[in-house]
């Protein structure tokens, strides 16, 4: 009995055959060791811009930017970058707006304690009602000034903070004006 053999060509074949799915074998697992690698991280992160990159860096070293895939990864980075931007505004506002409310909170307690203080003063047993009611007014008028001015900070603030804020700066405008 003879057995059969095959050609130099049909070997060859099947050798460039069992090569390029070696190669698909190998690239579907970079593709899925990246993809969990990315769903590991929370939108919206450094740590998932980062892992986005390396991602993409794998990719170029093996010569794959012309996959879907890689494709798929540079509209991942762009939307990254977006959401961490965002995430990065909304803290910078957020600490904004405290910083304002605490200025405001600094400026009101200064003001009831020089109230405090001038109606020390003026306890010298004649008749304080005068007094008082004025120390009281120059208080309201003190307290309305302090809560304009942080008004107008958190108005300029959410100004600045561009089209997502202007219902707030509309709001914080018509506080302002019923003063």
């Amino acid at each position: 009995m003879s057995v059969p053999t095959t050609s130099g060509a049909a070997r060859a074949e099947l050798t460039s055959r069992a090569a390029i799915a070696a190669n698909q074998r190998d690239v579907q697992a970079v593709e899925t060791g990246i993809r969990q690698q990315i769903d590991a991280t929370r939108e919206g992160t450094a740590e998932r811009l980062a892992a986005i990159d390396a991602g993409i860096r794998e990719e170029q070293a093996r010569h794959l930017q012309d996959t879907s895939f890689y494709q798929g990864l540079l509209t991942q980075r762009a939307s990254a970058a977006r959401q961490e931007a965002e995430e990065e505004r909304k803290i910078a506002l957020s600490v904004a707006e405290a910083s304002i409310r605490g200025r405001e909170q600094a400026a009101m307690e200064e003001v009831r304690h020089n109230s405090e203080m001038a109606t020390l003063k003026r306890t010298t047993g004649s008749p304080r009602d005068l007094g008082q009611l004025d120390i009281a007014r120059q208080q309201a008028a003190q307290e309305y000034e302090v809560k304009r001015r942080a008004l107008q900070e958190q108005l300029e603030l959410y100004k600045q903070a561009g089209q997502d804020k202007v219902k707030q700066a509309r709001q914080t405008e018509m506080q302002i004006e019923l003063g």
